[in-house]
């Protein structure tokens, strides 16, 4: 879930629409970050309070 600083840092959602999804494979989001801060992102399993920090790296679309 998207968190109010997320906003408040002038960071968007592109994709997917909805800050929380549920998928069987890999997970791909696109942000607009102008500001290009730094993000270490984290995902939760369906029904856990412990959440992991995503180990893919990210990658820098096009400027």
């Amino acid at each position: 879930m998207m968190k109010a600083q997320f906003f408040a840092e002038g960071m968007r959602l592109v994709a997917s629409m909805r800050s929380q999804s549920d998928t069987h494979q890999t997970a791909v989001i696109q942000l607009q970050n102008l500001n290009q801060r730094w993000l270490l992102p984290s995902y939760s399993l369906k029904g856990s309070t412990q959440a992991e920090h995503c180990l893919e790296s990210a990658t820098q679309g096009p400027k």
